[in-house]
């Protein structure tokens, strides 16, 4: 609410901003579990897929290259630093809660 009153005009592309950054980050996490993880089914023909490791690292790559391109346009940097700001803090959450287990 208070974002709108701001910036009326740009509210739109900050709540865009986020989801769009968090489709991103979790495909190119999906595609690189399964780079990593694909070794382990290889007697699981449903698994299969044809030219499983270049596709994945090109999808990868395109993910990051479009990633990268929209952290670093000048009309996203709300957007992009609210959702960075967001994954450091949940990423400092996780090492904190992994260490109180231990």
């Amino acid at each position: 609410m208070y974002l709108s009153y701001l910036t009326p005009d740009l509210i739109l592309s900050y709540l865009m901003a986020i989801p769009f950054l968090t489709v991103l980050l979790l495909w190119i996490s999906i595609c690189s579990v399964q780079l990593k993880l694909r070794k382990q089914y290889t007697d699981k023909r449903g698994f299969w897929v044809k030219w499983h490791t270049y596709t994945t690292i090109l999808a990868i790559t395109s993910l990051s290259f479009i990633f990268f391109a929209f952290i670093f346009n000048k009309q996203n940097i709300i957007g992009t630093t609210v959702c960075l700001v967001t994954l450091a803090i949940l990423i400092l959450i996780s090492f904190i809660v992994k260490q109180k287990k231990k």
